[in-house]
């Protein structure tokens, strides 16, 4: 990842469901930057050439307005147009998923909670008290109940990180966003093709859920399919057979 040494993290968190053979999967998916300028600067430029573009810009939904989502009606050419470019970008990414099924709280978010204690767990003990934001995309009726609710979350893991490493605790702010802020598109795109990757019946290479993910799979750092309590790494690329 092109970075700025030493500079604070930011992360950005995107939710996603899909419907399996075995039952729901869901899934968070966070992307990890030091430099969200420069993010924003190269997600802008994507955006120019798709709408620029005299193939591309007469495709449904590509218009001056365009804010790349990952969506099953857009055409394999921009998808590959964009996953092309966000595999330049300076990110890293990271994904947790497993059955909605597991989770059998009240809480209709139950399963979005333990996600994101799993991941943060993670990701607060290797960063080192760098995190300086997390910016989660807004889900639910009830916004500022969700971010309350994340904000605890974090919170609490933050305090037990804290407490192991023996230091202070990062000063880290939260908060909910719109689609508008750009660097939300990324766990969008990565998240969806992963999704679409791993709940897809057909595992045949030319498949092109197989193929969406493959062209940006090297950005993904760290899976963990938490029903396996596996882990996929670098070391260990995660691989539907």
């Amino acid at each position: 990842m092109n970075c700025i040494y030493g500079a604070p993290i930011t992360y950005y968190i995107d939710e996603s469901l899909k419907r399996s053979e075995s039952g729901t999967i869901c899934s968070l998916t966070a992307i990890r930057t030091n430099d969200s300028a420069r993010l924003i600067s190269l997600i802008q430029d994507s955006i120019a050439k798709i709408i620029s573009d005299p193939v591309l810009c007469q495709h449904k939904g590509i218009g001056s307005d365009f804010i790349p989502h990952y969506c099953n009606d857009h055409p394999i050419e921009i998808h590959d147009k964009l996953l092309r470019d966000i595999f330049q970008m300076p990110f890293e990414a990271y994904i947790v998923y497993g059955k909605k099924e597991k989770f059998t709280s009240n809480n209709e978010y139950d399963w979005y909670d333990n996600l994101l204690r799993v991941l943060f767990s993670f990701r607060l003990s290797a960063d080192k008290g760098r995190i300086s934001k997390i910016i989660f995309e807004q889900h639910g009726s009830k916004v500022a109940s969700r971010e309350a609710d994340i904000k605890n979350i974090i919170s609490d893991v933050n305090r037990k990180d804290a407490l192991k490493r023996k230091t202070m605790e990062a000063e880290i702010m939260v908060m909910s966003a719109g689609k508008n802020v750009l660097p939300l598109c990324l766990p969008d795109y990565i998240g969806g093709s992963f999704m679409s990757h791993l709940c897809n019946d057909d595992a045949k290479m030319l498949n092109p859920n197989r193929r969406k993910f493959e062209l940006i799979s090297k950005k993904v750092r760290w899976i963990k399919d938490i029903d396996s309590g596996v882990i996929y790494t670098s070391k260990r690329p995660f691989f539907r057979g």
